[in-house]
């Protein structure tokens, strides 16, 4: 079990510790394996590997998750979940609880299942990449440009930055064809949520081989606050200015370096290439997921 300590606000290694409790108790033969810097899931998860673990369980959020993807691609070996962080959009994409007896559970008597990935410039990542107006806003909560984290900083930067945003021009190419234009944002999502839970592309699905682009034009500040709620259920996507298409690759040109953000974490920027990874990664899904 890798572990990350600051995750859900401090909680995750009480949690990670209850949970190795319980699996003990349980019969399994568990090592916790706690990160003291970033990047080090990367560097734990490959030595469990070589050590032969059987599975491999993260006690984190997004963030974790993406550090340690390129050690368990294709690797055969499974990964379970304790999704204890800030956004959890992986987990709650593929149905895992958040409440912990459940999720034990579920590490304990789920099924695996061979799920897909996105690539960003050659770097994996579970959930949705970012350009635009999202990507600022989730760069201003990652650095703590705002005084809430999760959902709420998200909606807090949103709409503090709205205003003064002035969207670039960008070029995108897809099995879809091609779009010019100065787009609010552009997500692409391997599942349907980010920012803790909102349905930016509601239709993503991780076993499908394709990723889902929502394109949002630029609209008015109180059309904003019409579309922005709808998100958190998916019915922004039936509005005149959003568009949503399916590819298994995108390239993304912008005039300027554009940043880009992917599982919520910076993931450099423009240009960019997103292609899907099919059937890449086994997880521990619930018996009542199909």
């Amino acid at each position: 079990m890798i572990a990350n300590p600051a995750a859900g606000g401090g909680r995750g290694m009480r949690v990670a510790k209850n949970a190795v409790a319980a699996l003990r108790q349980a019969g399994r033969n568990v090592d916790l394996r706690p990160t003291d810097r970033p990047e080090q899931a990367a560097e734990l998860a490959a030595e469990a590997l070589r050590q032969g673990a059987e599975r491999l369980i993260v006690c984190g959020g997004d963030g974790t998750l993406r550090e340690l993807l390129p050690a368990l691609m294709g690797s055969g070996c499974p990964l379970g979940l304790l999704p204890f962080g800030t956004a959890n959009d992986f987990a709650r994409s593929l149905g895992i609880p958040r409440r912990f007896k459940e999720a034990i559970s579920v590490l304990l008597r789920g099924r695996v299942q061979t799920i897909d990935l996105g690539n960003l410039n050659d770097r994996p990542f579970c959930t949705v990449a970012t350009l635009g107006f999202d990507a600022e806003v989730n760069h201003a909560v990652s650095t703590r440009q705002v005084p809430f984290s999760g959902t709420l900083g998200y909606l807090w930067a949103a709409l503090g930055r709205f205003s003064s945003y002035t969207p670039p021009p960008v070029h995108l190419r897809g099995e879809f064809g091609e779009y010019r234009g100065c787009p609010l944002l552009v997500a692409t999502g391997n599942t349907s949520s980010y920012g803790g839970g909102m349905k930016i592309a509601p239709l993503a699905d991780p076993g499908d081989g394709t990723l889902d682009v929502c394109i949002i034009e630029q609209v008015s500040t109180p059309t904003l606050l019409r579309v922005l709620p709808r998100i958190f259920w998916g019915g922004h996507t039936t509005h005149p200015a959003v568009r949503v298409e399916r590819t298994t690759w995108l390239d993304i040109e912008t005039e300027q370096p554009q940043i880009m953000y992917a599982d919520g974490d910076f993931a450099g920027t423009t240009p960019a290439h997103i292609r899907t990874l099919p059937a890449t990664l086994d997880v521990v899904l619930p018996l009542s997921e199909t």
